[in-house]
């Protein structure tokens, strides 16, 4: 059994209300997600909590692929770690100048892969 809580959907950064109530999805989502769009040492209850990606976006900094999978698997080692993921696989999608766009596979405890897709291209 998976642990839920409620979901934030990447592709629209809001919750989603299905019948007028939240939907729930797998925690791992909502941690990966909150973790990777959280500027890292923002939060104050655990500053190594989030990840270096919110200050890249629209500034000059170099991106490539390794660039970015290295952060994001940073970013989401202590989901590995806490033993509550299996795996953590990222494909970027596009690079941008000042943006891309990934799709993040989290395997949870149960063997089952969770698709979390992340996209900070320009103008969304």
């Amino acid at each position: 059994m998976s642990l839920t809580t409620t979901f934030i959907k990447a592709e629209t950064k809001d919750y989603v209300l299905t019948n007028g109530a939240f939907e729930q999805a797998n925690e791992l989502l909502t941690e990966a997600y909150s973790r990777i769009n959280c500027p890292l040492g923002s939060y104050i209850f655990d500053k190594n909590f989030g990840s270096n990606i919110p200050l890249w976006i629209n500034t000059r900094v170099r991106l490539t692929a390794t660039v970015i999978i290295n952060e994001i698997n940073r970013t989401l080692t202590p989901l590995i770690d806490s033993g509550r993921a299996t795996l953590i696989q990222i494909k970027v999608n596009s690079i941008l100048l000042n943006g891309f766009a990934c799709t993040i596979n989290i395997t949870d405890n149960n063997q089952k892969v969770w698709t979390l897709p992340i996209n900070y291209l320009a103008g969304t």
